[in-house]
């Protein structure tokens, strides 16, 4: 059986985990948010924060039309694949405004089927 350490306790890829006391938990069905690249994050947080600080209000994104976000995403790849790694006015990484936008895009589907609003094909 494989785990890996994390944050001082040790997850099994099976239906339990055993931490170093070895206590077991069912972790079956549950959300691994310990997979997530926090390094990765920081950066985005970064760009939510500029954001939020440039438009006044934290939760602005979800009043704008999402093609803005698809405009803005491929301006955001087209420049790093360009050999720009940071974004000019932000002075942070494009890829980080991409993963924004592509949030704020994925933000606005779940939306959309939560509310019957789409076609769910």
């Amino acid at each position: 059986m494989t785990s890996d350490k994390v944050l001082g306790m040790k997850f099994d890829q099976g239906n339990f985990s055993l931490n170093d006391k070895g206590g077991y938990k069912e972790v079956s069905g549950k959300l691994r948010w310990t997979l997530l690249p926090l390094e990765s994050l920081t950066e985005v947080v970064k760009v939510l924060e500029y954001g939020a600080n440039k438009y006044k209000e934290p939760g602005n994104w979800k009043k704008v039309d999402v093609e803005r976000y698809h405009e803005a995403l491929w301006r955001h790849w087209v420049a790093y694949n360009s050999g720009e790694k940071l974004d000019k006015e932000t002075e942070l990484s494009h890829l980080a405004h991409l993963v924004c936008d592509g949030l704020f895009i994925l933000w606005n589907d779940l939306q959309d089927k939560q509310h019957g609003d789409k076609d769910e094909s």
